[in-house]
């Protein structure tokens, strides 16, 4: 008797963990029939032409936005998260036409980063709005609209990391601009990108 219930618990256990991983597999799928790669191209070249990045994001999306914001400065850009909304109107002023403003909303709707894009829009700096939402409402003032991953099920939503999604179309925009910037790439290094023309 134990040892059945052990087996069925086990059982249980393997279900919940095939469901997770399943699901997961279900945003990189999603994310490879959406991904406009010659947009991916556009912004790593976005990226290496401006002086300097700042990235909107507020709470999740903040948190895709520091770890964005990290890995680009670990590669020597000038890039700067801003995940608050009362540090998105403060940094207003800092925006120049050589900047290029990231705005992280996976519900496309946050008031904060598209008021924070807007701004950005109106002093001629370039601005890109990550979202899952499926129309681009605010394409007047956005240059790049990228789309990510959009998980529909509210259950499975409370499974899949909220940021995960665009945590993904970060990696992938990172791993562009490190092919259109070879120079980064230490030779040394054991795994390398293929140079893609």
């Amino acid at each position: 008797g134990s040892e059945m219930c052990i087996r069925d618990r086990n059982k249980r256990l393997d279900q919940l963990t095939s469901f997770s991983i399943h699901k997961y597999q279900e945003v990189l799928e999603q994310t490879y029939q959406i991904v406009d790669n010659n947009q991916i191209i556009r912004i790593a070249k976005l990226l290496d032409s401006k002086k300097r990045v700042f990235i909107y994001g507020i709470g999740s999306s903040g948190l895709v936005a520091k770890e964005f914001a990290s890995r680009l400065i670990r590669l020597g850009l000038d890039a700067e998260a801003i995940n608050s909304e009362s540090d998105i109107t403060a940094n207003s002023p800092r925006v120049q036409s050589e900047s290029l403003v990231i705005g992280i909303s996976i519900s496309g709707s946050n008031p904060n980063v598209i008021a924070g894009l807007k701004r950005a829009h109106e002093k001629n700096a370039t601005t890109v709005l990550m979202t899952s939402m499926q129309r681009a409402y605010h394409d007047d003032i956005i240059d790049e609209i990228v789309k990510v991953a959009h998980v529909k099920n509210v259950t499975v939503s409370h499974i899949i990391s909220a940021e995960f999604p665009a945590l993904v179309m970060t990696d992938i925009i990172y791993t562009h601009y490190l092919n259109y910037n070879l120079s980064l790439i230490h030779i040394s290094e054991p795994t390398r990108l293929l140079s893609i023309s």
